[in-house]
């Protein structure tokens, strides 16, 4: 009690109900908030000890850790506290429970409102980052790349590649797209803009560096095996590939719609409807930028340079899943045509250049369910999560829900937002991009047999299941080794 006290003293001190003594003394806020979470610490640790982690008064005591430690104006440890909080309520009352939700709320309050705060130690971590990254750059073999072109197949596993070979495959895909050749990119301005690209990828569960990479991989295969290598030219080749490394940087794992209806400093900043894609195109822009030590197009002719901005925005704007329907209407449109005989794609055409780009830049952002069956449920978890914590944020937030992510914490509503995406979502896209360049038929298979495994009278024991959510628990994923739960 004697802590919930100075608790409240230093509370009602911050608004100005009760006269505040001067810094340090015994009436000054943040030394009674200290008292207070000694208090609280030792509380916890005997009610821990003697009730276990699962009592009421236990879990009262981690809810004043975390608020101590808020008021304080200790982030770090205010967060970490504040998910304890969440996740033992879960356990302890459930998710239904009224007290569990306004603990969720308020961690979902805290770290929307010091976003700033949090970022700004993120950056100086990434100050020291960039520090080992010119390191590398120094010491990177650049004629030893460690990856053949051999082993960049389909069945290449993104989440088990250890990051340095991650990174050689990069220069080996640009490498055999000719990339650096046509273009006599820098090696290591490419590693410097490799880096930076890398860093700007946040821990997401889906919309993270490991999917960037994925993509980058699955649109190296696209083109790299059918005539697409052809029609697009060394110039179309090479800002496709940039286009999938650079075209979710600093992705927050929520969607445009939700940053519009939440305010979100983001979508005041960039464009609406497609927040998020212009908010990529931006950072990607800024990358390339004369000047800058990261600018691979550095000794590219104006002419071209213009060229390949422009690809890698028309790229970008393709991954907004708004273009879904239109895009799929064009490549269909295209499989028509190749099915009568009729070369679908005019390579000596500006307009037919650009469409597909269009067509296989987003194919490449949907092709994680075509990779293999590990890799492919590994994204899907991830999927799963973000959308259930987006589906958390809007309900605490008091917005209006998006149907789509609601509910993902049952086998059922799992498996069923897993088919439809699968079945009517990728499957057109991919059936019809096959039917242009047959050679891309693998891919299109292995998202057919994905819906295919979904057996609804077995669907708890369907693999691609997020059992972190089934559970009521936080699934810990950074995006490294998601499909090991």
């Amino acid at each position: 009690m004697h802590g919930i006290w100075l608790h409240c003293q230093a509370r009602a001190l911050e608004t100005s109900k009760a006269q505040k003594n001067p810094a340090g003394g015994p009436d000054d806020p943040e030394k009674l908030h200290s008292q207070a979470l000694t208090f609280f610490q030792k509380s916890l640790e005997h009610f821990e000890q003697f009730y276990g982690i699962l009592n009421t008064y236990t879990v009262k005591a981690i809810t004043m850790v975390a608020r101590s430690y808020y008021a304080l104006n200790n982030l770090e440890e205010a967060v970490s506290w504040a998910r304890k909080d969440v996740d033992t309520r879960k356990e302890a009352f459930g998710l239904s429970d009224d007290r569990t939700r306004r603990a969720a709320c308020h961690l979902t309050e805290m770290l929307t409102v010091h976003r700033l705060d949090i970022t700004f130690h993120e950056t100086l971590q990434n100050h020291a980052d960039a520090r080992n990254d010119e390191e590398s750059v120094k010491t990177y073999n650049f004629d030893e790349v460690l990856i053949t072109k051999e082993e960049i197949t389909w069945e290449l596993d993104p989440f088990e590649l250890p990051e340095p070979k991650r990174i050689d495959a990069v220069f080996r895909m640009m490498e055999e797209l000719d990339g650096f050749s046509a273009f006599k990119l820098r090696r290591d301005t490419f590693l410097r803009f490799l880096h930076a690209v890398r860093r700007s990828y946040q821990a997401n569960s889906f919309h993270n560096w490991v999917h960037a990479w994925s993509t980058a991989h699955a649109i190296f295969l696209i083109i790299s095996r059918t005539n697409a290598q052809d029609i697009l030219g060394p110039l179309g080749r090479t800002a496709a590939f940039l286009t999938m490394l650079v075209h979710d940087m600093e992705h927050p794992g929520l969607n445009s719609q939700y940053l519009i209806a939440s305010g979100s400093p983001i979508a005041l900043e960039f464009e609406a409807p497609s927040v998020l894609e212009n908010m990529h195109w931006a950072r990607a822009k800024a990358l390339l930028t004369k000047g800058k030590p990261t600018d691979v197009l550095e000794n590219v002719s104006e002419e071209d340079r213009e060229a390949i901005l422009q690809y890698i925005y028309t790229g970008i704007m393709a991954t907004d899943m708004a273009q879904h329907k239109s895009i799929v209407n064009e490549v269909e449109a295209r499989a028509n045509r190749a099915q009568q005989g009729i070369a679908p794609y005019d390579g000596s055409s500006e307009a037919d250049r650009l469409e597909l780009v269009r067509a296989v830049v987003h194919a490449a952002d949907l092709s994680g369910q075509g990779m293999s069956q590990q890799t492919a449920y590994a994204f899907g978890r991830g999927v799963f999560e973000e959308f259930h914590n987006q589906s958390n944020r809007e309900r605490c937030e008091n917005l209006e829900q998006s149907e789509f992510m609601r509910g993902l914490d049952t086998p059922l509503a799992q498996a069923k937002a897993q088919l439809g995406f699968t079945h009517y979502v990728v499957t057109p896209l991919w059936s019809n991009l096959s039917s242009i360049f047959p050679e891309v038929e693998e891919a299109t298979m292995r998202i057919k047999e994905r819906a295919e495994e979904i057996d609804f009278n077995e669907v708890h024991s369907w693999g691609g299941l997020n059992h972190g959510l089934i559970n009521g628990q936080r699934v810990k994923m950074s995006g490294y080794a998601p499909h090991k739960q």
